[in-house]
């Protein structure tokens, strides 16, 4: 519990280090916290989008309240503070000091969060498959939430440095 709580701080002190150093001012940390904050919210919000659109039969029964409580809430909710990390450190990596930097980074950020709940779960899944009868059900969660928080912000600003770039 303590390596996966260690990775997870280490995930936003890395996002930090590097947002200071391409942004090069301590604006790019006020930004850094309140991308934080809005990829938890818009990464939650998505993520249930994506549950009620794919999977609406989980919501009809009483279970399926506590589960959305229990796994999925806190599951999207430490994707989406992951996503707003690295989505700016990832806007400052590859769009610099331009000065649309905070245009580009919202956009990035937005498509992130959109990706990051889907990318998450289907490596939540993945590892699912691998790790069945296993008695440990918090670690591929916590993982995948990882992989899915630190991948889909690259891949976002990559596609967008790609298409405005």
């Amino acid at each position: 519990m303590e390596v996966l709580l260690g990775l997870f701080i280490s995930s936003f002190v890395a996002a930090g280090i590097l947002s200071l150093i391409k942004g090069r001012s301590l604006v790019a940390l006020l930004l850094l916290i309140g991308f934080i904050v809005g990829g938890g919210i818009l990464t939650v919000i998505c993520g249930y989008t994506a549950l009620q659109i794919f999977s609406p039969e989980t919501f009809e029964s009483q279970g399926g309240g506590i589960g959305l409580l229990v796994v999925f809430f806190p599951f999207f909710l430490g994707t989406g503070l992951i996503v707003g990390a690295w989505s700016t450190a990832f806007g400052y990596w590859f769009w610099g000091r331009r000065d649309n930097v905070l245009l580009f980074q919202g956009v990035g950020l937005l498509g992130s969060s959109m990706l990051a709940c889907l990318l998450a779960s289907a490596i939540a899944i993945f590892f699912n498959l691998f790790t069945q009868g296993g008695s440990d059900h918090f670690t591929p969660l916590f993982l995948a939430a990882l992989m899915g928080g630190f991948l889909s912000p690259a891949i976002a600003h990559k596609i967008l440095y790609w298409l405005f770039g």
